[in-house]
């Protein structure tokens, strides 16, 4: 299989696929030498299976130009997070241990050139974990992302949201991931999508929430 616009083509049944990178077992009868480790982005067999995290980052890993975030829940609590939230919610503490990884990542993006953005949709008065999120954005801002908050009144009346009003990353405006939750907040797994039609039609909502929403720094709940 083959991610348009992302690496090279290479030729059918050349490697195995799983789920995660190409394994090292090849079907052909040329040499193994004469061939190079494929270098694109994981693939998968189905796309209607769901990737990881790990495997949503290494898309913003490949990312050339711009990785842009939609985030149109209230509550993202997941296990990793809860102690966390459960200090913040008693004594006010910002444990940010568990962005680590994530904020070396956007440092590494940003500091080749990238611009790591990220839109949060949210109701007012704003939930305990919204609050919470609000308390440790500047941690994000300082490694280079760049998050802007927009309330929900101040939506246009015709605005749409595509992919079932799920939240999505949006790759260098070719390829989506698209967020898949249960009802209690934990993530399942992200969806990749590359309908030209989708993508389009994201990229168009991504730059008019944009325009918006209000800079972290300018957004007082």
């Amino acid at each position: 299989m083959w991610i348009k616009g992302w690496g090279t083509r290479r030729p059918a049944g050349s490697w195995e696929c799983t789920s995660g990178w190409p394994r090292r077992r090849y079907r052909t009868t040329r040499p193994a030498w004469r061939w190079r480790r494929p270098t694109s982005p994981p693939c998968w067999r189905n796309r209607e299976e769901l990737i990881s995290s790990a495997e949503r980052n290494q898309l913003c890993e490949r990312c050339h130009h711009d990785a842009f975030h939609l985030e149109l829940r209230d509550d993202y609590s997941v296990p990793d997070e809860d102690g966390p939230f459960q200090r913040w919610l008693a004594d006010k503490d910002t444990d940010h241990s568990y962005l680590d990884p994530w904020l070396r990542l956007v440092r590494q993006s940003t500091a080749r050139g990238m611009t790591v953005r990220r839109v949060r949709v949210v109701t007012e008065p704003l939930t305990p974990y919204i609050q919470w999120e609000h308390s440790v954005t500047a941690v994000n801002e300082q490694a280079g992302e760049d998050i802007r908050w927009l309330p929900r009144p101040l939506l246009p009346a015709d605005t749409v949201f595509p992919c079932d009003g799920r939240d999505w990353w949006l790759f260098d405006d070719r390829l989506l991931a698209v967020g898949h939750l249960d009802q209690d907040g934990p993530i399942l797994g992200s969806q990749i999508i590359e309908n030209p039609d989708t993508v389009t039609q994201c990229a168009r909502l991504r730059d008019r929430l944009w325009t918006l929403a209000a800079p972290h720094t300018k957004y007082l709940p």
